[in-house]
């Protein structure tokens, strides 16, 4: 590729070519087709004056008139269908664009680092739809027909073409001016938009608590400032582009009727007929409107090419889902080396954490408020991207999985639940299109909430929606846990899982958890519950941004041992380090007295703290 191909397709202007020249190829050749009719068409109305003037008028001939009247009413015809397919290609160009971009914008909106600007690239990806179907974007495909208007009136007349090429050069000086005086306007009004929208996403999905604490009347003056900010900058932009808009205008009628008083100087001194005056007049007006219309929608049409690189930026020239081949299915052992998060403070929150989750073993994680626990749970689940450090599943890094394979065999709860708008059975069972039924009810069973379910109106079809009220906080946590379940998976992470849970539903968790540790399963828990740390083979703490082997007294157990640190790798590793947690060898006797115990505490009554 060229070095000057390379440079045009790294512009907004270049990606968008790329797009009409590559994926909507075929519709852009249709609508320039249709275009050319269309203006051809346009000729119509200006020819027929032309000739009523000279050839009707001067012979009195009704036949002429009717004949001449029929053929331009039959070209009208033909630029009314020209018109109209023209805006049903334009549609279909849009839903060329949505298919081709909408899945892989999908799949990139779940990585982390797009999460929080998830609504802007939908917005962009809205605008640019809808400027492909829109009239500005048909309008440019009539602007390669403003010399062949000039053409036409150079055989009408040299000085008619000068005049109109005259007010060419003018439109394009205002056009050029309004892009130039409020490039920097529009710019703060997009970024103060953007910047809105946010605060209402944030106060709307916040209800709850802003209606508790009374929040409405500060934020209406918070929400006052800001649109405040938002039209002052629209309005610094509005106020030079009207003008310019509104200069255009005049530029353009002042033309016509210039183009008409030349044209009747000129048949006065008789270098000209009179029906010629219409025609250079429509056809000057005609040749400036393209260029009328651009400046006009010059707004639209810069924010539509900005959100399509917005886009483009972020899916790539390549729109296809390449899906990963899926690797051998895991045992469950789960690594993690060097990992850095540095969040907002100075200090980093996590600086070179690294530890092994192995298959069949339980840890606890354990640190002081505002350590990094749950930074440190969600990067292990793969929620969280880190800034630094690696995570690997079975000898593999967490980029080299396929998605739903990483997904299948990872399980987590987050501290805070949250949930997807659908039925509560879609979001146990993690919206699989193949959803199991009997894994979703097994799963609701070992958690102990599927009679509570059962007794919503709509049982395991009642839809969950972003302010719904209708599920107690203890059983949105049921719900998170046995999504967690769900699926049998090979790793489970659980962050601060005896939240909002009684005892029983907390002795039937920890039923959960000593089965799946039979089943070979890894799992991380951030916890102080007792009867959760009689299931824990080893501790670990961050201090200071690192993991470090910890021991916890329970108060019917001995103390778990400390986790044995060791380097890992080679002496040209880079130094990595991870803490390995030593296998804890149980007696039948103590295994025996644990589950015991957990059979007690899951047989208390509903309700007991």
């Amino acid at each position: 590729m060229s070095v000057e191909t390379e440079n045009n397709s790294s512009s907004p202007v270049g990606r968008f070519m790329n797009f009409l020249r590559y994926s909507g190829a075929s519709h852009t050749r249709s609508l320039f087709f249709f275009s050319v009719l269309v203006n051809l068409a346009l000729l119509g109305p200006s020819f027929h004056m032309m000739q009523v003037y000279d050839r009707v008028l001067s012979s009195g001939s009704g036949a002429t008139l009717f004949s001449i009247t029929t053929i331009i009413l039959f070209v009208l015809c033909v630029y009314a269908v020209g018109e109209t397919v023209r805006g049903r290609v334009a549609q279909r160009l849009s839903a060329i664009y949505s298919v081709a971009v909408s899945r892989k914008l999908f799949a990139k909106l779940g990585d982390p680092a797009a999460i929080d600007k998830s609504g802007g690239y939908l917005r962009d990806f809205s605008s640019v739809r809808q400027f492909l179907a829109s009239k500005t974007f048909i309008s440019l495909f009539d602007l390669p027909f403003i010399p062949f208007y000039v053409f036409l009136l150079i055989f009408v007349h040299p000085t008619v073409a000068l005049l109109t090429v005259l007010g060419f050069v003018a439109m394009v000086t205002a056009g050029y001016l309004n892009f130039k005086l409020t490039q920097k306007s529009r710019g703060e009004n997009i970024q103060v938009e953007s910047e809105a929208a946010g605060f209402a996403h944030t106060v709307f999905t916040r209800s709850a608590e802003v209606r508790a604490f009374g929040m409405v009347p500060h934020l209406l003056n918070d929400w006052g400032g800001r649109m405040a900010a938002t039209l002052k900058t629209g309005e610094e932009a509005t106020s030079v582009s009207s003008a310019l808009y509104a200069f255009t205008r005049a530029v353009r009628q002042s033309i016509q009727v210039a183009t008409m008083a030349w044209g009747a100087w000129l048949v006065l001194q008789g270098d000209m007929s009179g029906g010629m005056i219409f025609l250079a007049s429509m056809i000057s007006g005609r040749a400036l409107a393209p260029l009328e219309q651009l400046i006009g929608g010059w707004e639209t049409i810069q924010r539509s090419l900005e959100s399509f690189n917005n886009v483009e930026l972020l899916t790539g020239p390549d729109k296809k889902l390449q899906r990963r081949p899926d690797l051998p299915e895991p045992t469950g052992k789960l690594q993690i080396h060097d990992i850095v998060f540095r969040g907002y403070g100075k200090k980093p929150v996590l600086a070179g954490a690294s530890m092994e989750l192995i298959p069949g073993k339980a840890v606890v994680i354990r640190g002081d408020t505002g350590a990094g626990k749950s930074i440190l749970m969600s990067i292990m689940a793969g929620a969280r991207e880190p800034e630094g450090g690696h995570l690997v599943l079975d000898g593999s890094p967490r980029q080299a999985w396929p998605q739903h394979q990483w997904g299948r065999n990872m399980g987590y709860c987050p501290e805070e639940t949250g949930f997807l708008v659908g039925t509560i059975a879609q979001n146990i069972a993690r919206f699989d299109p193949q959803e199991n039924l009997e894994e979703v009810y097994r799963v609701a069973k070992l958690i102990g909430a599927h009679e509570k379910i059962t007794e919503l109106p709509q049982g395991y079809q009642t839809q969950i929606s972003t302010g719904s009220d209708i599920m107690s906080a203890s059983l949105k946590k049921q719900i998170s846990l046995a999504r967690a379940f769900y699926g049998s998976p090979r790793v489970i992470i659980l962050d601060r899982p005896t939240n909002l849970l009684d005892r029983r539903i907390t002795g039937l968790l920890a039923n959960a958890i000593a089965q799946a540790k039979k089943d070979q399963v890894a799992i991380a828990m951030t916890t102080e519950a007792p009867i959760l740390m009689h299931l824990a083979d080893g501790v670990v703490e961050i201090k200071n941004g690192r993991l470090v082997a910890a021991e916890m007294e329970t108060p019917d157990a001995p103390a778990k041992p400390r986790a044995t640190l060791k380097p890992v790798g080679n002496a040209n590793s880079g130094g990595l380090r991870e803490a390995k947690l030593t296998p804890q060898a149980m007696a039948d006797a103590q295994l025996k007295k644990i589950e015991a115990a957990q059979k007690n505490s899951s047989k208390l009554p509903e309700g007991a703290s």
